[in-house]
């Protein structure tokens, strides 16, 4: 997703994520049903474009190194304030 390619998972590979099935991703559980999502970004230039976009965009607003890293950051202070108030 970070480098805009389309993607096709199974919703254990998207498990986690803050994905939305046919805006920034397609999920498919059975194998028939996997291979015609496949097929349908092979085929439609409108949909491979929307999920290239969205996806990025997803990834840039939450799962960016720099988001990951102040949430991280929020969460340390977090717990260095903790312990020093316990203190």
């Amino acid at each position: 997703m970070a480098l805009g390619t389309p993607v096709v998972s199974t919703s254990k590979g998207a498990e986690g994520l803050d994905v939305t099935h046919g805006k920034n991703i397609l999920i498919a559980d059975d194998p028939k049903a996997f291979a015609h999502a496949v097929r349908s970004v092979l085929k439609n230039a409108d949909l491979r474009q929307s999920l290239s976009v969205e996806g990025r965009k997803l990834i840039a607003e939450k799962y960016s190194s720099d988001v990951i890293a102040q949430k991280l950051t929020s969460l340390l202070g977090k717990i260095l304030e903790r312990s020093i108030n316990d203190q």
